[in-house]
């Protein structure tokens, strides 16, 4: 049968578009460790520092604007969607999640928490002055540091590790767990065990009072904060590689990993932690960038308003020293945003602004140093990794490269087709102008 030239061009180049509508998988398909590209210097740069600190595996991106230009995976574990333990940035999550609620007119930050409770919270001390939401939220209510509970945050699998391998003696929990209302006794709310300044004078970091805010957060709402959190924030954004709880992520969840006393780093169990408001949400880098990039914006990520632009900025600004509500401020840098440690997992979410816009990195480690004592090596392989990661984000656009990057992989194998498009087009013109003359 006789082609028409026409048709004999769209055959041609119905078989050339097939590579990009199968033939050819994205980046990510082909290698599920990295996102993007960056400079081979960069990469054999971060590689010396994950031997020095003696880091098992480490995930590290980079986000500029509105968009996760590069992310990768080493070591161990480096595929981008297994899930590092965040630490407190589980803040930044709980923090968000009242300030939806004071959006909605839920609450009153400055109301005295006692509007929320069916018991009181003071300081004995200071009987007459009210405790807010926002003094929680910017670690000013004057709370402790650290939990009066002993490890009760913690489940049976990291609790009976510590005892079998480091020599503690911590009961086990009855299974289940038991609920954190069992857990926040009125008694102790009002008790000089748990108080340390007078609310509203000065910032001191609270641990405890993020714990106590995941409670208040189910007495307003009705609902645990995790269950808010996972269904009216990361949801919405996205990110489907996050979560509270280690058995949603078989498989795909990195190992911690911690130094002992006698020097070997030894690899531990995943676990689940109780204390909602202050330290277990679990991530991938990927999955996170999508909550960044909303700080990062006015509130917005991915077409989904977060917050609003103002209650961003309310979140964001500094209330005593250099914390916000859930949001640090740090110095001379210009960063913004928080950090994590928990048993095993060290974790860093932050952003800088410059003239081209705001631009953030991101870096999850299944290692710390909480058990036996402070590892310098790994602290210094940690500062390290983020200064070359913001000194690369810096120097990218806001359309995800720089004239020094090569061109993400991702893009090659759609310029090559669209190559051999224009290549075969051509050359059936040429064969039917030929068999026409």
């Amino acid at each position: 049968m006789k082609r028409s030239p026409i048709s004999l061009i769209a055959l041609v180049l119905l078989i050339s578009l097939s590579g990009l509508a199968g033939g050819t998988p994205s980046r990510l398909a082909q290698d599920s460790t990295e996102i993007g590209s960056i400079s081979q210097a960069l990469n054999e740069n971060i590689i010396r520092e994950i031997a020095e600190g003696e880091i098992p595996s480490l995930q590290a991106g980079i986000v500029v604007g509105e968009e996760l230009v590069w992310a990768k995976g080493y070591g161990e574990q480096a595929n981008l969607d297994n899930v590092f333990m965040l630490g407190s940035i589980s803040k930044t999550f709980a923090s968000t999640a009242f300030l939806q609620l004071y959006e909605g007119g839920t609450i009153d930050l400055d109301a005295d928490v006692n509007t929320y409770l069916t018991f009181s919270v003071r300081n004995p001390s200071f009987p007459s002055t009210v405790v807010t939401i926002r003094q929680l939220l910017s670690h000013t209510a004057g709370l402790m540091r650290d939990y009066p509970y002993g490890l009760y945050w913690y489940g049976n699998s990291i609790v009976g590790w510590l005892n079998d391998n480091v020599g503690t003696s911590y009961p086990l929990w009855p299974e289940p767990h038991p609920l954190l209302a069992n857990m926040i006794i009125p008694a102790w709310m009002s008790s000089s065990a748990v108080w340390a300044y007078e609310p509203g004078t000065v910032f001191s970091y609270s641990n405890f009072g993020y714990a106590f805010l995941s409670y208040l957060f189910e007495q307003i709402a009705g609902q645990s904060l995790p269950d808010y959190v996972e269904e009216s924030i990361m949801a919405p954004l996205g990110m489907t590689d996050s979560g509270y709880w280690g058995a949603d992520f078989p498989g795909r969840h990195a190992f911690p990993h911690e130094r002992l006393a006698n020097g070997t780093i030894c690899e531990l169990p995943v676990f689940d932690a109780w204390d909602f408001g202050a330290g277990p949400v679990r991530s991938s880098v990927p999955s996170l960038a999508r909550f960044l990039i909303a700080h990062m914006n006015d509130g917005t990520s991915g077409g989904f308003q977060l917050l609003e632009p103002e209650t961003t900025a309310l979140m964001h600004t500094p209330v005593l020293g250099s914390y916000g509500l859930g949001w640090y401020h740090y110095g001379v840098s210009g960063s913004q945003g928080h950090g994590g440690v928990d048993i095993g997992f060290m974790a860093e979410m932050q952003f800088r602004v410059n003239e081209r816009g705001p631009y953030g990195v991101i870096l999850l480690i299944n290692r710390a140093s909480t058990i036996a004592s402070r590892d310098t090596e790994l602290f210094s392989s940690q500062a390290a990794i983020m200064n070359l990661l913001f000194d690369e984000a810096a120097i990218w656009t806001p359309t995800g490269s720089t004239s020094t990057n090569p061109t993400p992989p991702s893009l090659l194998p759609f310029l090559l087709t669209i190559g051999l498009v224009i290549v075969s087009a051509v050359v059936a013109l040429v064969i039917i102008r030929r068999r026409r003359g």
